[in-house]
């Protein structure tokens, strides 16, 4: 009953602002909503154009509600055995696989397969997904085909089906972000970062924990992002505390941790701070260092940091904001002093202004993230990378 009676965001206090921050960090332009909207619109009709040219150069010679039906309805549309919807699948799949190289410079090596989805979940099960594989287990990923209710499967679905659920889509997932030396310039590391078609990270790996598969998802993350490793610098995963003393998470890290960062992150706290200590102490030993996510807030107080004493600490976005304000430039500063005496390197990030970047290196931030020097992408492409860290990716 208390619920506002007019829709949407921008009928808040200060929802429009915020519509158009989130606008801005979702799109990684300058753009505002309306610009944004206004590119939708136009997309919308150069492809209803587009379908004009084709329906003519199809020979149709309806209109364009007949042509429609037509596609509904007509049988050479559709396959006619399960088998067959399967093979065009697989053919699309291998098609877009040749696709990739000039458009990617890294991509997984874990093979997938094409598969039916199993037919006793069939009925109700959405039209296409994709399942993770293992390379340490060595199990391929999986692309699965719904084959029930051909008449309800159109072919000229399948090459789009294809390319999200297959490749380049959740095949070729996790985006990597690079992590700059303020100073230089040049990429030294790239955090892992996953993307979800379900939505938010963060909201999906809460979603996760609270339905007690928290740990399993975040060990999956991992263990897709190690697949991902660029050929040099470093390699930042999140973990949360929880989930790095999990039998999960333990079996997916690899033996040997040099140049990979364990970035302990906000998804959840902890009270066997024993357990912890202990397993990130044989995570060093096998040469890991420990980051600290979004210092600054929720679970990252000063306890936090002095029962981790990590070689890194990561500022909060929040704290980047506003950095012509004297009083969070100090604010700033004392954090990176606190952060130095413990012998930790600071990171800040969400950079995406010049300004912001030289500022932070002025306080002592020795490393930065963000739009400014690059999207999370699948293609890192970072240069040679200093040794920022007294750590080097394996040869």
């Amino acid at each position: 009953p208390k619920a506002p009676v007019e829709p949407g965001l921008a009928h808040r206090p200060g929802g429009k602002t915020l519509y158009a921050y989130l606008v801005r960090g979702h799109t990684t332009t300058d753009l505002t909503p309306d610009q944004i909207h206004q590119i939708g619109l136009d997309e919308v009709a150069r492809i209803r154009a587009r379908m004009d040219v084709e329906m003519k150069a199809a020979g149709w010679t309806g209109d364009f509600a007949g042509f429609l039906n037509f596609l509904r309805t007509d049988p050479q549309f559709y396959a006619s055995t399960r088998e067959e919807l399967l093979e065009k699948a697989s053919e699309m799949a291998k098609r877009a696989d040749g696709g990739l190289p000039p458009l990617f410079a890294t991509l997984p090596r874990l093979p997938y397969d094409v598969q039916p989805v199993p037919p006793q979940i069939e009925e109700n099960y959405t039209t296409g997904r994709y399942n993770g594989g293992s390379m340490q287990n060595g199990v391929a990923a999986h692309y699965i085909v719904n084959t029930s209710k051909l008449d309800q499967r159109p072919l000229y679905e399948l090459p789009a089906l294809t390319l999200h659920e297959a490749v380049p889509g959740h095949h070729v997932q996790i985006a990597l972000q690079p992590v700059v030396d303020l100073a230089l310039g040049r990429a030294v590391g790239h955090e892992a970062l996953s993307r979800f078609a379900d939505g938010d990270p963060e909201r999906v790996f809460a979603q996760a924990h609270r339905a007690g598969n928290g740990n399993a998802l975040e060990a999956a993350a991992i263990r897709y992002a190690l697949q991902q490793r660029p050929e040099t610098g470093y390699l930042s995963v999140n973990v949360s505390v929880g989930a790095l003393v999990s039998e999960h998470v333990r079996a997916v890290l690899p033996d040997d941790l040099r140049g990979i960062v364990l970035e302990i992150t906000e998804q959840a706290d902890t009270e066997h701070w024993d357990e912890v200590a202990a397993v990130i102490a044989e995570c060093r030993a096998r040469g890991a260092h420990i980051a600290i996510d979004d210092w600054g807030r929720g679970y990252s107080t000063m306890e936090r940091t002095m029962r981790l004493r990590p070689e890194v600490v990561k500022l909060d976005r929040s704290l980047v904001l506003d950095l012509e304000d004297p009083l969070r430039q100090r604010a700033v500063r004392t954090l990176v002093d606190w952060a130095h005496s413990m012998g930790a390197t600071v990171c800040a990030e969400g950079i995406e202004h010049p300004e912001q970047a030289a500022t932070l290196r002025e306080l002592g931030v020795t490393l930065g993230q963000g739009y400014l020097f690059g999207v999370p992408t699948v293609d890192p492409a970072a240069t040679a990378p200093l040794d920022v860290l007294g750590t080097a990716a394996p040869a």
